[in-house]
């Protein structure tokens, strides 16, 4: 019998888009944060930000997340808590996000484009919703039905961001690309007041947390401070020294509503003081990187600062110091290959480079050093330790990159034209080969080259490629291999969804018993210990075998419907590797990375200080 327990995710990081402001929010307890990326929206802990849930019933992808002030509640009373969130088809989603199976409250199209922000009535009754539509750029709604709750009118261009003062009488503020903010009374809304202080795009507006003020921030870098009742001008922030040198896409007020942070185009967030108008600290990020450290959002509550940088940093920031006290990076892109690199999970690199197309291979060689093949026809060396690319180590060849490997001094490089060897960067053997092979795999000097439906083994030997025969009982195009850590097998799964798995020395099939999967294999790799394998699929599972018992098998499916959920990538798997006899991490094509631990012939705990780990899963055999 197999079993799985926990489920964690490393999240990707926050998309941002160049040029318009990111909605990040926290819950009032400063434990979480909410965000979208993709198709899903991800809640993830701010202490431990592996920690995470998702949710992945969106259709399109998604822009912002918003949860309910009852939602607050629910923590402390057991009231149920929801969420608000939208997707790039104006449609809008109130689901459960206390209960497992996340039930879905309503779903309404708002708009017939884009929808930028949402706000909620401090009774969780009531939602706003604006955008970018044809007929409109905005809604007010009954979160349970649907009903009209006022109109969103007096724009006649994109809508950036919406808030709902907290207090009664109800009034909601909206900011636009037109340059001007809408002041509305409630409830029903109703456009009372046009403003028309900023200069250029207005980015965000928000009431503060009493509903006494609100304020607005543009891409002319002013802030402007407003009457919560009335909508009359207060006081302009900006005028004074050491203000924004770029535009501003986000801010926030301070729990109590003495400050504020905003986050601007110049690479900085700055902490002001609201009652008398002046910079308390400026925190600097590296203008040096391309644009990347650009701040487009960010979120104030009682335990954190964060601020959103246009590359997906989430920055932890305190509002004493000049440097942000944390940073979390990851992905914020589609995840296009993985590889084990050592066996330390405790600590993480980032090693950062260029190339002008995607990185199609990747494979672990010494102890700091990472080689990587990318669509551009080019092989590069990564040094771990510098946390960079070696300049010099670049190295050019011809056709499409199918495949690394390493024996001994040397580096096997195959594409679908070429098999090369190198020793030292340098290339001492290029053989054109008489078919197109589509997947590589070695062990030592063993080569396996895929063609269609058969793999053909040779054996490099001086400076000569050898052929030893081929394995043909595949009925599908071959889509993955992996050799066993001792040599003796081979596993090939297909696009027909079957994994056969080869002895080397017979060439006959040892395992046929694989063949589970509803679609194209994508990866099979072994565990240490060659007593398991684990495939990842398009079908979106994550399949572990036992070598001894053929039959036996754990099935991790991906489609599943709740955030608590132990399921795979719901787009499909792309790799999924051991990273020891107990830990297997996994990748889709989009940015999740999810790590599975298993303990074979007993039920256990696993060591939680492993904080990469997503999956726990046991055999009882």
């Amino acid at each position: 019998m197999m079993e799985f327990e926990k489920s964690f995710l490393i999240a990707p990081s926050p998309s941002p888009i160049r040029g318009t402001s990111f909605k990040l929010e926290t819950d009032r307890l400063g434990e979480n944060i909410i965000y979208a990326n993709g198709k899903a929206i991800y809640f993830r802990n701010l202490e431990h930000p592996e920690y995470c849930k998702e949710y992945k019933e969106h259709n399109s992808a998604t822009t912002v997340a918003r949860i309910s002030p009852s939602g607050y509640y629910a923590a402390s009373g057991g009231k149920n808590r929801h969420v608000a969130n939208k997707d790039v088809n104006g449609n809008v989603r109130v689901w459960d996000l206390t209960n497992d199976s996340h039930l879905l409250k309503y779903e309404t199209k708002v708009i017939s484009g884009r929808i930028n922000d949402i706000s909620w009535d401090s009774e969780s009754k009531r939602i706003i919703a604006v955008g970018d539509g044809k007929n409109g750029y905005g809604k007010a709604f009954m979160f349970d039905s649907g009903s009209s709750v006022g109109e969103v009118s007096g724009h006649n261009k994109v809508i950036n961001a919406v808030s709902i003062r907290q207090q009664r009488p109800f009034k909601a503020v909206t900011c636009s690309d037109d340059y001007t903010v809408n002041f509305y009374n409630g409830v029903p809304f109703k456009f009372a007041l046009s403003i028309t202080d900023h200069s250029r795009f207005v980015h965000d507006v928000k009431f503060n947390n009493n509903g006494s003020q609100f304020a607005s921030v543009g891409a002319d870098g002013k802030i402007f401070l407003y009457d919560g009742m009335t909508g009359e001008r207060i006081s302009e922030l900006s005028k004074c020294e050491n203000g924004h040198n770029g535009g501003i896409y986000g801010f926030s007020w301070s729990p109590d509503d003495k400050k504020i942070v905003t986050s601007s185009g110049d690479a900085t967030c700055k902490i002001w003081d609201v009652e008398r108008g002046v910079v308390l600290n400026t925190i600097c990020f590296d203008e040096s990187i391309d644009f990347g450290n650009q701040q487009v959002g960010n979120a104030w509550n009682p335990k954190f600062i964060n601020s959103v940088s246009l590359s997906g940093n989430i920055n932890y920031l305190d509002e004493r110091s000049i440097k942000p006290v944390k940073i979390i990076c990851g992905h914020s892109k589609a995840i296009t290959t993985s590889a084990k690199w050592n066996d330390d999970l405790s600590s993480g690199h980032i090693v950062k480079g260029e190339s002008k197309t995607q990185i199609s291979v990747m494979k672990a060689h010494e102890k700091n050093t990472i080689k990587i093949l990318t669509l551009d026809e080019k092989l590069k060396k990564l040094d771990v330790s510098l946390n960079s690319l070696i300049s010099n180590a670049e190295l050019e060849f011809a056709g499409v990159p199918v495949g690394l490997g390493y024996f001994k001094e040397n580096t096997f490089l195959a594409t679908n034209s070429y098999f090369y060897v190198l020793n030292n960067d340098e290339v001492t053997f290029k053989k054109k080969l008489d078919f197109e092979p589509s997947v590589f795999e070695n062990f030592d000097n063993l080569i396996a080259l895929s063609s269609k439906n058969e793999v053909y083994l040779f054996q490099f030997n001086s400076n000569a490629l050898i052929e030893n025969g081929k394995f043909t009982k595949n009925r599908g195009d071959v889509t993955c291999m992996a050799f066993s850590n001792d040599g003796s097998l081979l596993a090939v799964g297909d696009s027909q969804r079957a994994i056969l798995v080869y002895n080397i020395k017979t060439f006959e099939v040892k395992i046929n018993q694989w063949i589970f999967h509803n679609a194209r294999v994508n990866s099979i790799n072994w565990s240490p210990d060659d007593l398991f394998a684990t495939s990842g699929s398009l079908d979106t599972n994550i399949i572990v075998w036992s070598v001894e018992k053929p039959l036996q098998r754990l099935v991790i499916k991906g489609r599943v419907f709740d955030f608590h959920s132990l399921g795979a990538h719901q787009d499909g798997v792309s790799n999924a590797i051991f990273l020891n006899n107990n830990t297997i991490l996994s990748t889709k094509p989009y940015v999740r990375v999810r790590m599975v631990a298993f303990a074979p012939g007993q039920l256990k705990q696993h060591n939680k200080a492993t904080t990469v780990l997503i999956f726990n899963l046991f055999f009882r055999l």
